[in-house]
């Protein structure tokens, strides 16, 4: 069995303005159906910038009708309704936000969940449940020595954990803060325990 140890990770989050791009190229998944933007650095996406999808399944690039697809604006992907053709191209016009490493930063952890409500009817003996919107959290611990994340406290951020930073599989999430906590101990480095409720869908691109 591998195994990963906990330095080699990452932690990134967004800042600054929303720059726009457009003609960006995308990779289909397996399924065909979930189109990712190429461009590792453009996987934030502004939900202030529209967003315009084109497809080419063969006779060159077409606009797609909104109703066709749905954005996932972390991790930059357009998701179809219907597969497409094999060999069919997207490509994307959007606004994305830059992202760079987390300065300081010791441990992340996320919390993915699924809110889920009863559905018992009359004469079943046993609970039932159906999944209804999806949730999450991220908690995170650096050594704080500055007020970013004070002065963030109204902003939606965007965070990229990374379980390897060698690699090029991460969680990509939008969320704002929930707590800021820092921690002066007389004979400790000062930390800051940090928490954020997740806004929008959460990605996880291989």
């Amino acid at each position: 069995m591998a195994y990963l140890a906990g330095y080699q990770a990452n932690i990134y989050v967004t800042s600054g303005a929303a720059v726009a791009f457009t003609n960006e190229a995308t990779t289909g998944d397996a399924t065909l159906t979930i189109w990712t933007i190429t461009d590792v650095s453009k996987r934030f996406w502004d939900r202030d910038t529209s967003v315009v999808v084109e497809k080419d399944i063969g006779a060159g690039f077409v606009p797609v009708a909104a109703a066709d697809y749905t954005v996932n604006y972390a991790g930059g992907q357009v998701v179809f309704l219907v597969a497409l053709p094999g060999g069919s191209a997207v490509r994307i016009d959007g606004g994305y936000f830059a992202y760079s490493q987390l300065a300081q930063a010791s441990e992340w952890s996320l919390d993915v969940s699924r809110e889920l409500k009863e559905s018992n009817v009359f004469g079943a003996s046993w609970d039932t449940y159906e999944a209804v919107n999806g949730t999450g959290r991220l908690t995170a611990v650096r050594f704080w020595y500055d007020s970013f994340f004070y002065n963030q406290i109204l902003t939606l951020l965007g965070f990229k954990l990374m379980p390897n930073s060698s690699g090029t599989a991460a969680w990509y999430a939008f969320g704002r803060v929930a707590s800021q906590s820092p921690k002066i101990t007389a004979k400790e480095l000062n930390v800051e325990n940090l928490a954020f409720e997740i806004y929008g869908n959460i990605a996880y691109i291989p």
